[in-house]
């Protein structure tokens, strides 16, 4: 048995009040005379007797009360199974909070210690434990550390490993991502057809900043789930949760404009004051207050324009704050500002032999992209779906002079296997990837093979009457619609779609809306399974 408070057993000392009143207690006797009491004596002893038993009781439940609570605010969590199927053929996967806010006291919030983390790390191992032969376990972490089989891929059966390695864990100082943490589970059960028995142990402080929004996954039937609250999170406390370019990777180009999105959440019931300060290579771009409500999330775009090609240090400062845990008042970034954007454009199929319009859309989708670039800083190069390759992209990367770069699939029906474990590699390492889902896509491989780097579930397409649907909605603070801003404005809603799919959204940031609430153009941010082979910082991919 783990106690999650053991310091509330000293509330245990007050079943002391009870035996001490029962000790103390001031017996007031009556005299009363009769002229003889041998009549009464009988009947005298019997009532003592049975007093004196009931007080007994009285006061043994009066402390047991005590005692229990005491016990109840320690929060005992016993060995956790969480099976009913037989030893031997069950899988266990940990999901640890390994965030900053794990390494606060629930004590002492003022003060960093790991006592919430030590405390989660005794229960997974009391879990292990309770394991035999025959069965497996995984170890997550909310900041997606894997420990696993020796690919990464499954649960292992080494479970004297797996507890060393459990064992030596740290808290870490970043955020945690529990959706994200859930799609990797989801993905060791699912491809598991032996019919043995799953759960999930989930151990967090439920801070609502590693609950982020998203698709949630969808775990196996029958899989049991169990959420073990650890202590509570820092409710006096501001994060700097969240900054990302538009761009793709956290990338830039020399000129072109860009926006940067600040995200900041009060987790405290009462109202904040802080000021926030952005900084580009040691100078502040911006500073301006901030007056954030009890138990609210905000965000802040700034505009930024790099003029010098190279990594540029961006950093983001709440001054002004004395809350729980000042090292997530701020947030870190280096941005690589290229001279060029490297353009992967991978097209689908030609147009059949005397169709009316013998171009691909590769060619209108090259011809816009020169249309609105100046000074050769977007570099485009056009292959066919076959084509494209694991050397083909190092390639394209290593020519950009200084890797990232963006990849359209341009009606591209599917990709073999082998190119698309290369473009999902591309998008871990930092890629971007564009789809225009023409009318030769295969919806099912798509919705299936690329369900984790698209912003959206591909539908049919748009039963669209005669005359074309308008732009009805455009966030043109957006790089990609920047261009349409102030005087321009206008000239969106005269830009008409005559083919268009539906799209489903998940986790993403809808960009135009088309006429009747259809989705146009979306984005989101990939954060990717790690590698465990390769300890990478690279940024998280955009498509």
């Amino acid at each position: 048995m783990t106690l999650l408070s053991p310091l509330a057993l000293l509330f245990g000392l007050i079943a002391a009040v009870p035996l001490i009143l029962h000790l103390h207690q001031n017996r007031k006797r009556t005299v009363m005379l009769f002229s003889t009491n041998r009549f009464f004596t009988d009947a005298v002893v019997r009532t003592q007797r049975r007093l004196k038993l009931r007080r007994w009781v009285l006061l043994i439940l009066r402390m047991a009360a005590c005692l229990l609570l005491a016990l109840a605010l320690s929060q005992p969590i016993l060995a956790w199974s969480g099976f009913t199927s037989p030893k031997g053929q069950r899988d266990l996967l940990i999901l640890l909070d390994d965030s900053l806010s794990m390494s606060s006291s629930s004590n002492q919030q003022s003060a960093i210690s790991n006592q919430q983390f030590r405390q989660a790390q005794q229960i997974a191992l009391a879990a292990l434990d309770h394991l035999v032969t025959g069965d497996r376990a995984a170890i997550l972490t909310t900041t997606g550390q894997i420990i696993a089989d020796t690919s990464g891929d499954a649960p292992s059966n080494d479970l004297l490993d797996l507890r060393a390695k459990l064992a030596a864990l740290q808290p870490t100082s970043s955020a945690g991502d529990i959706p994200s943490a859930l799609r990797i589970a989801a993905s060791f059960f699912n491809s598991d057809r032996t019919g043995r028995a799953h759960a999930v142990l989930i151990l967090t402080d439920n801070q609502s900043t590693d609950w982020r929004s998203g698709q949630w996954p969808a775990l196996p039937l029958g899989c049991t789930t169990q959420i073990i609250a650890i202590g509570d999170p820092p409710a006096a406390n501001v994060t700097a949760d969240h900054l990302s370019l538009a761009t793709p990777g956290n990338a830039a180009v020399v000129g072109q404009p860009n926006a940067l999105t600040v995200r900041i959440v009060n987790h405290d019931p009462a109202r904040r004051r802080a000021q926030l300060r952005l900084l580009v290579n040691d100078r502040a771009e911006a500073d301006q207050p901030l007056d954030l409500p009890g138990q609210s999330a905000c965000e802040r775009t700034f505009p930024l324009t790099f003029t010098q090609p190279g990594e540029h240090r961006i950093q983001l400062q709440l001054l002004g704050l004395h809350d729980a845990l000042p090292a997530d008042d701020s947030l870190y970034a280096v941005v690589l500002v290229q001279s060029q954007l490297p353009v992967l454009i991978v097209h689908g199929p030609s147009p059949a032999p005397g169709s009316s319009n013998s171009r691909t859309g590769a060619f209108y989708l090259t011809a816009a992209l020169q249309a609105v670039t100046s000074g050769g800083d977007v570099k485009v190069q056009s292959i066919a779906a076959d084509q494209l390759s694991a050397a083909k992209l190092v390639a394209f990367t290593s020519g950009g002079g200084g890797g990232g770069g963006v990849v359209f699939l341009c009606d591209v029906e599917r990709l073999s296997p082998p190119a698309t474990l290369a473009l999902r590699h591309f998008v871990q390492q930092g890629g971007g990837l564009a789809v225009f889902p023409g009318p030769h896509i295969d919806i099912d491989w798509y919705n299936t093979q690329l369900a984790d780097l698209l912003p959206a579930q591909i539908g049919l397409p748009l039963s669209i009457p005669d005359h074309p649907l308008p732009i009805v909605q455009a966030d043109t603070t957006h790089p990609l619609l920047s261009r349409f801003a102030d005087d321009l404005r206008a000239a969106i809603s005269g830009i008409n779609v005559a083919h268009a799919r539906n799209l489903i959204p998940h986790d993403a940031w809808i960009i135009a809306h088309l006429e009747g609430d259809h989705p146009f153009i979306l984005q989101r941010l990939y954060f990717p399974k790690p590698d465990l082979n390769e300890s990478s910082s690279e940024g998280p991919g955009s498509h």
